[in-house]
């Protein structure tokens, strides 16, 4: 079998026991779903049961592109790990997270998130829009005429003779 079209890296641990290890769960959450352009998001979550000094790799995809390995973080001592991760194009992307597992535990994949990056050009034309949109509506109702009211005619009654 040839190695072309085929992974660069190893996905992660093969390894083989007489007993199947236990089961974990790996979580994954983002600070916000919703990110400007030159903003950071946070990318956290954890293993459980607890593993610390484990490897969990985040992957990151855009649309109708293949899944990527955005980083390879570490969890501390309580098993949780973060990544701030700043994006350095507009769109929407699709984050999970894996682990590989150990002797101890099989390894899990997260859940999928979807993080939309706003485009800041598209924020500030946005922003303007309304300013100028506000501005007009002041002005029409500033500048706006009263109407003008009938004078009313005497009749000849109103007046003594």
């Amino acid at each position: 079998i040839t190695l072309e079209n085929c992974e660069q890296q190893s996905p992660g641990q093969v390894s083989s026991s007489y007993s199947s290890p236990a089961s974990s769960f790996l979580s994954l959450t983002l600070s916000s779903t919703y990110v400007i352009q030159t903003s950071s998001v946070t990318i956290s979550g954890s293993i459980s049961p607890v593993c610390s000094d484990r490897n969990v790799t985040i992957y990151i995809r855009s649309y109708r592109s293949p899944w990527s390995v955005l980083k390879t973080v570490m969890t501390d001592t309580t098993g949780t790990y973060s990544y701030a991760w700043q994006p350095s194009s507009a769109g929407v992307y699709y984050v999970r997270a894996s682990w590989s597992g150990d002797s101890e535990y099989a390894g899990a994949d997260s859940n999928i998130c979807t993080l939309a990056i706003i485009s800041t050009y598209w924020l500030l034309l946005g922003i303007a829009a309304i300013v100028l949109i506000s501005v007009a509506i002041v002005i029409a109702l500033l500048t706006r005429k009263a109407r003008p009211t009938a004078e009313v005619q005497p009749s000849p009654d109103d007046f003594d003779f």
